[in-house]
């Protein structure tokens, strides 16, 4: 027997990566794109 499974969407911001490769076969994934500041307080991010 076969299970199908359905998933909403999902739209996230950083879809591209770079690569790079470290001592030791280690390799380092980050995001293309530079990661906003954090914020003062985590309920800043929140939307009312």
């Amino acid at each position: 027997m076969t299970t199908t499974h359905n998933y909403r969407p999902l739209h996230f911001g950083v879809t591209r990566g770079v690569l790079t490769a470290g001592e030791g076969g280690v390799q380092y994934l980050r995001a293309e794109q530079p990661l906003e500041p954090n914020a003062e307080c985590m309920t800043d991010r929140l939307v009312h």
